[in-house]
């Protein structure tokens, strides 16, 4: 079996919380465990700092930002090198109630609320490759505001180990933003973990139909929905999303719009899964999602 990689494999969610996490961790663990090799990547991570106090913790330990998602695979993969896992992970908080009500502006609140990318006050960039440094964006105009419920302490933790923080005092748009950047970052990340891989898998943001922002056939996909597993083929699903839109376009695309053309080529049912119940046991509800994966490299 040689080291070159055969198969990338995205992971992606047909809405919200649907299990995508508990999914990837049960492929990397179940192909580990047949040795083959397996990196992930999780190119674009939001982690709230109200909700995901694992990541926090973690990340304050570190002293740079990480995922819930890599301190669930870390559990698998100890081994993992979180900055190429996570080349970009957006910190946000929830907002802050009573800016809005003295402002007398109650309705704004909501929008800050339900969207994740309005709320973003830190994010890490990772270059492994190019400069090998960690940048740090610390968006000053959300902060100074008072637009949102930021802890210094908790922010001086988790950005000690960044090599150079950028401080952005205007207003701009978050994702627009994240354009500029994103492309270099994952790239660099997937050229890294691709060297010495087998397989890749590649976990998607929220719902979106297409979690890297530059060209990349899949030779598989999965989404993840809850009791169900749907498996398309890479090149049909990579033709479908070329038809509703196009690869780059992240943040308008959803799977939801793209199975709407295709069949998958299987439906995997699958038990409730969990966080809680030992990776042994997520391994062997999927033990025939993991089965097709080992049918495709071996063919």
């Amino acid at each position: 079996m040689s080291g070159a990689l055969v198969a990338n494999i995205f992971v992606l969610g047909l809405s919200r919380k649907c299990g995508k996490t508990i999914v990837a961790s049960a492929l990397v663990k179940g192909l580990l465990d047949n040795n083959v090799k397996v990196g992930f990547i999780k190119p674009l991570s939001l982690v709230d700092t109200y909700l995901d106090l694992a990541a926090i913790s973690r990340s304050a330990d570190l002293g740079f930002p990480v995922s819930t998602e890599a301190v669930q695979l870390s559990e698998v993969d100890p081994s993992l090198d979180y900055d190429v896992v996570n080349p970009l992970v957006l910190v946000s908080a929830p907002p802050r109630l009573e800016t809005f009500l003295e402002a007398r502006t109650p309705s704004t609140y909501f929008a800050y609320l339900d969207d994740p990318f309005k709320r973003i006050f830190f994010v890490k960039a990772s270059f492994p490759q190019s400069i090998k440094m960690r940048l740090g964006y610390l968006y000053e105009w959300l902060l100074s505001r008072r637009l949102v419920h930021v802890d210094d302490e908790i922010l001086r933790k988790i950005s000690r180990n960044v090599d150079k923080v950028i401080k952005i005092g205007t207003h701009i748009d978050v994702e627009s933003f994240l354009r500029e950047i994103i492309l270099k970052a994952v790239w660099e990340a997937y050229e890294r973990l691709s060297e010495r891989r087998r397989v890749l898998i590649v976990e998607g943001v929220f719902d979106r139909a297409w979690p890297l922002p530059f060209y990349l056939r899949p030779d598989i996909v999965f989404i993840v929905a809850r009791g169900s597993v749907l498996m398309f083929s890479g090149d049909r699903y990579a033709a479908a999303v070329k038809v509703k839109g196009d690869y780059s376009d992240m943040s308008v695309l959803r799977t939801r719009d793209v199975i709407a053309l295709l069949n998958p080529s299987t439906i995997f049912h699958v038990p409730p899964l969990s966080t809680f119940e030992l990776i042994e046991s997520r391994v062997e509800k999927l033990s025939e999602v993991i089965g097709a994966v080992l049918d495709f490299i071996e063919s």
